[in-house]
């Protein structure tokens, strides 16, 4: 498990995702939102994630992991 010292627990749910994600952002689009908007990002995820429990939280990345009914229609091989 991910551990981020000197953090709140909640805030180790921003490190991690149940599945892999990648996001792609040009440089061109960040300096031209500047410094203060990627930093305002960061905030809003953090006073978000403080604002949940951690139950809450693991309950949340515990239901991302169980399986979509719809996704029984890919591993059976469809309908």
């Amino acid at each position: 498990e991910w551990s981020f010292e000197g953090e709140p627990e909640s805030l180790h749910f921003e490190k991690r995702s149940p599945h892999p994600t990648v996001t792609l952002v040009s440089a061109r689009v960040v300096d031209a939102a500047g410094e203060a908007a990627t930093q305002q990002i960061g905030k809003h995820n953090e006073q978000v994630l403080l604002s949940k429990t951690v139950e809450e939280l693991r309950d949340l990345w515990n239901r991302c992991l169980e399986p979509a009914a719809s996704d029984d229609e890919y591993t059976s091989g469809g309908p």
